[in-house]
């Protein structure tokens, strides 16, 4: 399977929405699964292998008390923010390569 035919879909079927809308000011469209079965796999693996997950840490201070935090989960950025990284076409570079989402 290719590296971005995982996520070229351009419509994926899913089940009916179920409204959830019994408070005031809700108003929701709820699909469960959001992501079919068929696919979620495949989505799953791809983000797995070509987003830079790593574990958060920093350090806090309690009552006069350094500690050293790690998350213990894995986590990764969804976006661009000031450490994003731009080959000379404008893509983001990840793993010192270039990507580019196409959906």
């Amino acid at each position: 399977m290719g590296k971005m035919r995982l996520l070229q879909h351009r419509s994926i079927k899913t089940r009916p929405a179920r409204v959830i809308n019994n408070e005031p000011d809700l108003d929701l469209l709820y699909y469960e699964p959001y992501i079919p079965e068929y696919l979620a796999r495949q989505i799953f693996q791809h983000l797995r292998a070509e987003l830079p997950f790593y574990k958060v840490e920093y350090q806090i201070k309690r009552g006069g008390i350094e500690t050293q935090v790690r998350t213990p989960r894995w986590t990764t950025v969804f976006g661009l923010d000031e450490t994003s990284k731009f080959d000379e076409t404008g893509a983001v570079a990840i793993h010192g390569g270039s990507y580019r989402l196409q959906i």
